[in-house]
């Protein structure tokens, strides 16, 4: 079943839109709305696999409404095992300047609002079909992965730590390579880029975002993996309780992110030492 979530200003097009996609079998209109507020909300909390939006309205328009539901879908999707959600914008015109800005935020496509109702439903159904096929092959992939990582003494102590699954401890090895590089586990944290940017002038001396710099897919993994920690893992462990505080103190991603960094240097400091996890010890600071 395809799910849809419908936003147009316009309520004609709207009604007309929803009733001509409800006719199909394998579609399903969760919800039509008129701002693009109400549709990147509604993207967020429900996941549709489509949200069909017109590139022009009042207040937040089509290519900011994309971008944002592109943007929190996508975060949103690494908690999930999801994809972030599609979007086809509708246009009156053929291609101008506020298409392109579309597909340039993130549309998969876009669609004229007098187009013919066989080519509206003709452009919904391939965008689910291109995801179960992206769907299967992460599928294969990651089911090649699981049987790769028992194999690996390492990779099995990386493993035990709380939230780190087999793609995690594959990626850690493979970008760390030789733990004796870093002389402090401390510094891995630095080095996979969760560490505050930091900025020293004179008088002035400030930190700001993470620096986000080195391997990126290690720093996105780790992330995942915090989240995992945090979310989905029932296991009381110090780690845990000490991310659930900080949750409840600065928000869930500020804490993902502090969280991610103590996994990096949990991670060095268990290959270091040739041990496994424990659990129930003390984390080590970060």
């Amino acid at each position: 079943m395809i799910r849809v979530i419908l936003v147009d200003d316009e309520p004609i097009v709207r009604s007309g839109i929803a009733l001509l996609l409800s006719g199909e079998p394998d579609i399903e209109v969760l919800a039509d709305v008129d701002t693009g507020e109400e549709a990147v909300d509604l993207a967020v909390r429900h996941h549709p696999d489509v949200v069909i939006a017109d590139v022009r309205m009042p207040g937040m328009d089509g290519v900011e409404t994309t971008r944002r539901i592109v943007h929190a879908t996508g975060e949103a999707a690494g908690d999930t095992n999801q994809f972030p959600v599609k979007v086809l914008v509708l246009t009156t015109f053929h291609v101008d300047e506020a298409v392109l800005a579309a597909l340039r935020a993130g549309a998969s496509g876009f669609i004229l609002k007098d187009a013919a109702p066989t080519e509206l439903v003709a452009a919904v159904r391939p965008l689910l079909k291109t995801r179960h096929a992206i769907e299967q092959q992460v599928d294969d992939l990651d089911r090649k992965v699981r049987k790769l990582a028992p194999y690996d003494a390492q990779v099995r102590r990386f493993m035990t730590a709380p939230g780190v699954g087999p793609i995690t401890a594959l990626c850690f090895k493979a970008a760390i390579d030789d733990p004796a590089r870093f002389k402090r586990s401390r510094s891995v944290g630095a080095y996979v880029g969760l560490t505050s940017r930091r900025h020293v002038s004179g008088e002035v001396d400030w930190s700001g975002r993470i620096s986000k710099c080195g391997d990126a897919m290690l720093r996105m993994y780790l992330f995942e993996a915090a989240g995992v920690l945090l979310t989905r893992v029932q296991k009381w462990s110090a780690l845990k309780a000490w991310g659930t505080r900080l949750v409840k103190r600065n928000g869930l991603r500020k804490a993902k992110v502090a969280v991610a960094r103590k996994l990096a240097v949990i991670l060095h400091r268990m290959w270091i030492e040739g041990t496994e996890s424990n659990w129930s010890k003390k984390a080590i600071a970060a």
